[in-house]
């Protein structure tokens, strides 16, 4: 081996297209406007329209679970709703 051989450096090597902090951030902060507006939040009240929704569906599923379930004579046990 060359006594005179350049020593290879164990990082990754520079490019020169490094962004300071400030650039970074004003892009994060570009990127975040562009991802809100392609995804808006739903408002107050379409969320509680929802849940409502949610609720109801979950009030007629048990209505149908308490008419499938029945009290079974034969065994120990006893459902009920």
């Amino acid at each position: 081996m060359n006594d005179t051989s350049i020593k290879r450096q164990r990082s990754r090597p520079r490019t020169g297209n490094a962004l300071s902090a400030a650039e970074r951030a004003r892009r994060y902060r570009e990127n975040k406007k562009i991802r809100q507006a392609e995804h808006p939040q739903p408002s107050r009240a379409e969320l509680l329209a929802e849940l409502e929704a949610a609720n109801n569906h979950i009030r007629q599923l048990e209505a149908k679970i308490a008419l499938l379930v029945t009290e079974n004579d034969d065994s120990i046990k006893t459902w009920s709703m």
